[in-house]
């Protein structure tokens, strides 16, 4: 059970670094593919939306790293 926890960990983390790194490197499909989610269409995004994308992307990014630091230093120290 334990050994299933650590692994789920790592998966969430992963997809929290996995979707953060798209948010950073392809800011307006992103805002895009947000928009034809909510609105069903899609505009050229404001420099405003491209920032924020970007911020926060890195934010989801270091969140990511920082759980994924946790059950690595989890798997090198058990308790």
């Amino acid at each position: 059970m334990e050994l299933f926890l650590k692994i789920l960990g790592m998966l969430i983390s992963l997809t929290f670094i996995i979707i953060g790194m798209s948010f950073v490197i392809f800011p307006r499909k992103s805002i895009q593919r947000v928009q034809q989610i909510k609105y069903k269409t899609t505009g050229e995004p404001r420099k405003i939306e491209v920032t924020v994308s970007i911020i926060f992307g890195v934010i989801l990014t270091l969140i990511g790293g920082y759980y994924l630091t946790f059950v690595i230093l989890s798997f090198i120290y058990p308790a």
